[in-house]
């Protein structure tokens, strides 16, 4: 059981323990794609990632205006040759797009009440062992306050609309969210770190990049514990008999 602060590559080289992307993985498709899984990014990552890092550690300023309009050439290869661990090098498009949305979260009366208060850790990876699986996890959450019990997930989106939200078929669940709050949830308490309401600050990656905060009810998260524990169920039985499989049956009847 940790808590440190170490540079997003550190956290994901660690393949000891599981984090929630590889739960949500089996639950979207199955223990053989986590496995076969390769993590890419791409410009519309690299927003995310720098509004995330805007947001959240300004004062370390990891956003890189390259001044380029293309990644092509020498001059980006220059540049990207001389970043530091966690800096995101961006061309100038992409940059003022990141703090476009960054102020936008700025904006956002709700977000900014809560965001300035005393007592958040951001950007920390907790490491713990659960008892219940039987599996070492992590989590690196954009911020938590224990004074507040008070946890927070930014994204990233398309619509930041309740109307999508609430959807069965939106983001929230498209992207498996819910087990991620669940997942987030469950090794802070491992950790003894209590939190008792889990919020995401979205916001759309088109202007004008309108903002929400939504609330995960203590309901949806309980119902997102039988999932997770299934997933990790998956996950500890391949690495113990190294069979990958998909689970789908021989033939399917369409």
């Amino acid at each position: 059981m940790t808590i440190i602060q170490e540079t997003n590559d550190a956290y994901h080289s660690n393949k000891t323990h599981v984090g929630s992307t590889s739960v949500k993985k089996v639950i979207s498709s199955s223990v053989a794609h986590w496995f076969g899984d390769e993590f890419r990014t791409s410009p519309s990552m690299e927003i995310g990632s720098a509004t995330h890092a805007m947001y959240g550690e300004p004062e370390k300023n990891l956003v890189i205006n390259s001044g380029l309009e293309t990644r092509r050439g020498n001059a980006w290869k220059d540049q990207e040759a001389a970043l530091k661990p966690d800096q995101i090098l961006m061309t100038e498009g992409n940059y003022y797009r990141a703090r476009a949305m960054t102020e936008a979260l700025h904006n956002n009366d709700q977000m900014a009440d809560l965001w300035t208060q005393n007592g958040w850790v951001r950007e920390a990876s907790i490491y713990v062992d659960c008892p219940e699986s039987g599996m070492p996890l992590k989590v690196k959450s954009d911020g938590y306050n224990e004074r507040l019990k008070t946890m927070v997930d930014l994204k990233t989106c398309v619509s930041a609309s309740p109307r999508d939200w609430q959807s069965s078929y939106g983001p929230f669940y498209k992207y498996n969210y819910n087990l991620q709050a669940c997942f987030y949830m469950h090794c802070a308490a491992l950790q003894n770190i209590q939190i008792d309401k889990f919020l995401i600050f979205a916001v759309e990656n088109t202007p004008h990049h309108a903002t929400q905060v939504y609330a995960i009810s203590r309901q949806t998260i309980e119902a997102a514990r039988p999932q997770m524990f299934a997933a990790l169920q998956q996950i500890k039985q391949a690495k113990e008999t190294g069979v990958y499989t998909t689970g789908w049956d021989a033939v399917t009847i369409l």
